[in-house]
């Protein structure tokens, strides 16, 4: 399916360079000034309620990364469980509460997704609801 965002980088702007090898210059090379203020404020991620209203996602769950500039993502999903694939992606996910360090690295965003997985709850869901938008307001 097609997730829908707010467009934050030039037209030039590399697309296949995966997040795991941008760092922040690299980052705001690439940014519309809009985009850039879209992307720090995490505003660039709310048209993706449409993709939840129309049921292609939810609030919680491992993040899409099935762009194509996130290959690495996808091998280590494979990996670790090609189970990870029978959720339903999410907007927010464990992987983006708890990997703050290393919030690129596609091997750690995989083992968050299986944990997800493993321990899938409503209370972990919610609890993930509340790390979410407290991280969004310290930003």
């Amino acid at each position: 399916f097609k997730i829908f965002k707010f467009r934050s980088m030039k037209n030039d702007a590399n697309h296949y360079l995966p997040p795991s090898e941008m760092n922040d210059d690299i980052q705001r090379e690439m940014e519309t000034g809009f985009g850039h203020f879209l992307r720090r404020s995490q505003l660039d991620e709310t048209l993706q309620l449409i993709n939840i209203f129309i049921g292609q996602m939810a609030f919680i769950g491992p993040r899409p990364g099935a762009a194509k500039n996130e290959k690495k993502l996808i091998e280590e999903r494979e990996t670790i469980s090609p189970e990870i694939y029978s959720l339903r992606p999410g907007l927010t996910g464990l992987a983006q509460i708890e990997l703050i360090e290393d919030k690129h690295d596609p091997r750690l965003k995989a083992e968050k997704d299986y944990e997800y997985l493993k321990n899938i709850s409503f209370f972990l869901d919610i609890k993930i609801f509340f790390k979410t938008i407290i991280k969004c307001f310290k930003k």
